[in-house]
């Protein structure tokens, strides 16, 4: 009697295939949707971190050239005298309490810092008053002397780039002072003539004091800015008469910012706390970030970094 041979698959055969397959299937997927979600996360901290760097970037030359070309002691008050303080006629930067000197540390973005009990200003944002070259130098034969009166000074080199307010005989705008860093007093230039390949600046003191300009030192103007975070994004505040009424808007994606003014050792130090966008799972607070500094729940929501700087502040 012949045999006769079924070829195929019995029902379990079929159902342990399935449940295998199924098993195997959602390994994939949960293995491809956790290489995605790392992909996007260290894309997001990479963004972070650049964000952070370029904070960094914008607040380094201003913090180092912070009171360049100016003299300031916590201990006098010439610093405000040399742009007219005490005189009934002070002109920028304008009468906004700069006691402490050309760098200011601000608790929020309303209210000054307070030297803490350990010597120490902190808070959210600072504002400086620094000093740009402008690649005009000095074009004189001897060292000259400048005190009461107005002063004509040659200054050689591209002569169209020179960045003053003019005429600006009240001094109320920073924008007309500069300074010559070998003279240590500021500057306000009432006028100019403009040539070719040099100018002619006519330069005087604020006050009651004198200086003397050297040849070919470099004619820095003033600037102030003050710098803030706010709504993950940071703000920069121009000086002119007074503060912008409202701070332009310079990177998004920052979170907060801290700084850390130390006077008796001149070291600025600065956190910049930034996110490269949400993240997919809870974020615990930054060991790095400072225990002084602001932190709330929505950053826990983000992908963050913390990027940290320091400076030593020769100048102050």
């Amino acid at each position: 009697m012949p045999i006769h041979r079924r070829f195929g698959f019995t029902l379990i055969e079929v159902l342990l295939t399935l449940i295998l397959g199924g098993a195997l299937s959602v390994a994939v997927i949960e293995t491809l949707s956790t290489i995605i979600r790392l992909d996007a996360r260290m894309a997001n901290r990479s963004l972070a971190l650049e964000r952070g760097w370029y904070v960094l970037s914008v607040l380094e030359p201003r913090a180092l050239h912070a009171s360049l070309g100016l003299t300031f002691s916590p201990s006098d008050s010439l610093f405000q005298r040399s742009f007219g303080g005490g005189t009934g006629t002070f002109p920028p930067p304008g009468g906004l309490g700069w006691e402490h000197g050309p760098l200011r540390i601000w608790r929020d973005n309303l209210h000054s810092a307070d030297e803490d009990d350990d010597g120490v200003f902190r808070g959210r944002g600072f504002s400086v008053l620094y000093s740009v070259p402008s690649g005009l130098r000095a074009d004189i034969p001897a060292v000259i002397e400048l005190s009461d009166g107005l002063l004509d000074v040659e200054v050689r080199g591209d002569a169209s780039q020179l960045d003053v307010r003019l005429p600006a005989t009240s001094k109320k705008d920073i924008r007309s002072w500069a300074v010559f860093p070998l003279s240590r007093l500021p500057v306000h230039i009432s006028s100019h003539i403009a040539g070719s390949h040099s100018s002619s600046l006519k330069i005087q003191l604020a006050s009651a004091m004198s200086t003397y300009i050297y040849p070919y030192d470099e004619l820095h103007y003033l600037r102030g800015e003050r710098f803030f975070a706010e709504n993950a994004q940071l703000y920069a505040q121009t000086l002119t008469t007074a503060w912008q009424s409202q701070g332009e808007a310079m990177l998004e994606g920052v979170l907060e910012m801290w700084f850390e003014w130390t006077p008796s050792l001149h070291r600025l130090e600065a956190w910049i706390l930034t996110t490269g966008g949400q993240s997919g799972v809870k974020t615990p607070r930054h060991s790095d970030w400072p225990a002084a500094a602001p932190w709330k729940a929505d950053f826990e929501r983000q992908d963050t970094a913390v990027v940290f700087g320091s400076w030593i502040l020769k100048n102050l």
